[in-house]
């Protein structure tokens, strides 16, 4: 077998893995409905949570779990749901202060990048 077809096959394998996982998601977190919807809600229930008077969770300073929350949303940035949750939602506020707060990156670049 070619690598070229290995590749293919790989790819529809993990394609549909991908669609079951998918499927299961809701029916184990118990999530009814539009799954856009269930996002915003809860991102509103995060920021309802923050409160009005003060920027954090953790206070002043982000904590533990602004840190958290604001991982899971880091790590999806650049991709749909994202965008719909900072359109649809009033998360958007808070993400901003996070991301003031956390400052750039400091990674270390790949060697082969240097």
């Amino acid at each position: 077998m070619s690598l070229r077809v290995s590749v293919c096959v790989c790819v529809c394998v993990c394609v549909l893995i991908c669609l079951q996982i998918g499927k299961r998601m809701p029916a184990k977190y118990n999530i009814t409905g539009d799954l856009r919807d269930a996002l915003y809600a809860d991102c509103n229930t995060w920021v309802e949570t923050i409160g009005p008077k003060r920027p954090f969770l953790g206070g002043s300073a982000p904590g533990l779990a602004d840190l958290a929350v604001y991982g899971v949303l880091k790590a999806v940035q650049h991709t749909m749901a994202f965008s719909d949750a900072m359109a649809n939602s009033k998360i958007k506020p808070w993400y901003d202060r996070m991301e003031k707060a956390i400052g750039t990156p400091s990674r270390i670049p790949d060697a082969a990048a240097a």
